[in-house]
């Protein structure tokens, strides 16, 4: 269910891409950059949580790497050090009982703020 969610969501993320920017209203530009901000937060904070995990499924062997580092650094295109540093935090964080359930809610991400309802005109299909 939780993959199901994120594709979904990420589904949803790429559509909006479509948008021209220029038609939007510069108000609506600035609350669209602020909720990407948090959208990245909380992206960063589930490939963290889920970092340590993924190493133990293996996957980075089977496609030929010769550590989880080396297969996350290539799929996020970033680099060693940084992917290192995320596998270390998602391992401290597996070792405390108080994040086994994940981040408490509204932690890893600032306020949200207003919730989309009824998208702009802009932003529909």
């Amino acid at each position: 269910m939780l993959l199901e969610t994120l594709e979904r969501a990420l589904g949803d993320v790429l559509g909006t891409l479509t948008v021209e920017p220029e038609r939007a209203p510069a108000v609506d530009a600035a609350r669209v950059f602020e909720v990407a901000n948090d959208l990245e937060r909380a992206v960063v904070a589930c490939k963290t949580l889920f970092a340590g995990r993924a190493a133990d499924a293996g996957v980075w062997r089977e496609k030929g790497h010769k550590s989880a580092a080396s297969w996350m650094a290539e799929t996020s295109g970033t680099g060693l050090s940084e992917v290192n540093g995320m596998l270390e935090t998602s391992e401290r964080l597996r070792s405390l009982p108080e994040t086994d359930q994940g981040p408490a809610p509204g932690r890893a991400v600032r306020s949200p703020g207003k919730r989309p309802g009824m998208s702009p005109p802009y932003l529909s299909a």
